[in-house]
């Protein structure tokens, strides 16, 4: 269950719940550019399948953990602003990512609105605890995710593309 102000989704107290983003520098070596904190509870968990986050994220929906934008501090690195004039809500959102990688790392309102930030769970470390309670935009959906826990599933990339079975 979530509340407004709190996370009551049974994982206890998510205050705290770090982001970063690690990218390679080359022979193995790795360098972390970005890390952030959430020094609040989020809000909620969703799973939105609006056509631009479809669009943004490059899949069928994105997971997103929406938080007070005053409980988000960027700790380590620097984040590029991306403004989409008009989302499918009508409204302009702010889209932030690492100007190193392109990974996204939140959206929020437009240039001078108020409102919580949309964090992307990809950079989360508790990304297992943060599910998602409800799904929004649910009429663009796609409708073969109903099926999708009836695939077969493999736990690692295989050496090569798994192909239909039949005739």
């Amino acid at each position: 269950r979530v509340e407004r102000g709190g996370w009551t989704g049974g994982a206890g107290s998510l205050t705290g719940v770090l982001g970063s983003l690690t990218h390679a520098e080359g022979e193995g070596r790795t360098a972390t550019s970005n890390r952030y904190q959430i020094l609040e509870d989020p809000l909620i968990a969703y799973a939105c399948h609006c056509t631009d986050c479809q669009t943004h994220s490059g899949t069928s929906f994105r997971t997103i953990v929406q938080v007070e934008a005053h409980a988000f501090r960027l700790t380590q690195g620097s984040v590029r602003e991306y403004v989409k004039q008009t989302s499918e809500s009508g409204n302009p959102r702010r889209l932030a990512f690492c100007p190193q990688c392109g990974s996204a790392i939140f959206g929020g309102p437009g240039p001078g609105e108020q409102g919580p930030l949309s964090l992307r769970v990809g950079g989360l470390r508790q990304r297992e605890e943060l599910a998602p309670r409800v799904q929004l935009w649910a009429r663009s959906a796609l409708p073969w995710l109903d099926e999708i826990g009836s695939l077969p599933r493999i736990d690692t990339q295989p050496a090569a593309a798994p192909r239909p079975r039949g005739p």
